[in-house]
């Protein structure tokens, strides 16, 4: 016998049918990413109104920097812009954890709300919501659909105010506090009983 010939039957040679399979196997596993957030996180939400409750010890940033991941991979959506994101991971705010759960209740794009001044918006009770927990609910509205929650506008929050674009989310903004009907406000919510 040859030495230089082998026993062994040849390996079959990779076909294209293993691609979508393995694709599909990838997507599966995504999903079930998302499923397990949302009972992490408790992620429950009624048209523009999100909440999410950040368990012992979990920070927004862990949130976001979590839902950024899956998006990317699954619907090829950045949950926050590149640089937004770095920021965030330095800022003590985005980072800090609890003792205990944290609940954040809130509506992210309030209905009539554009074309308002930030004052104005502010008169009604608008607004109130921190930029950090807007943010949130923005990455927890962008996993389960996919979409914008803002719906193209920018939304202020008591500290700013955030858009999101093909880059992703972002606080790179360039409307001002006077009246615009691209500017949508955000405010705390709470589930009526």
């Amino acid at each position: 016998m040859d030495p230089l010939v082998s026993n062994r039957s040849p390996e079959p040679e990779s076909t294209n049918n293993d691609l979508p399979e393995r694709q599909e196997d990838r997507r599966a596993a995504l999903l079930g990413e998302v499923d397990g957030l949302i009972k992490e996180f408790r992620i429950h939400m009624d048209d523009t109104i999100v909440e999410v409750s950040l368990p012992t010890g979990k920070s927004r940033f862990d949130f976001i920097q979590k839902v950024n991941e899956i998006t990317n991979s699954l619907y090829k959506l950045p949950a926050v812009e590149p640089q937004t994101l770095a920021s965030w991971k330095q800022n003590d705010s985005f980072n800090e954890t609890h003792a205990t759960e944290q609940k954040i209740l809130l509506n992210g794009n309030v209905k009539d709300s554009t074309g308002m001044s930030r004052q104005v918006q502010n008169s009604k009770g608008l607004n109130n919501v921190e930029l950090r927990d807007l943010a949130v609910a923005h990455s927890a509205y962008l996993l389960i659909n996919e979409s914008d929650l803002f719906k193209g506008n920018a939304v202020r929050a008591r500290e700013g105010q955030l858009s999101y674009c093909q880059m992703g989310l972002t606080t790179k903004t360039y409307f001002g506090e006077l009246a615009d009907p691209n500017v949508a406000a955000s405010a705390y919510h709470s589930w009526k009983k």
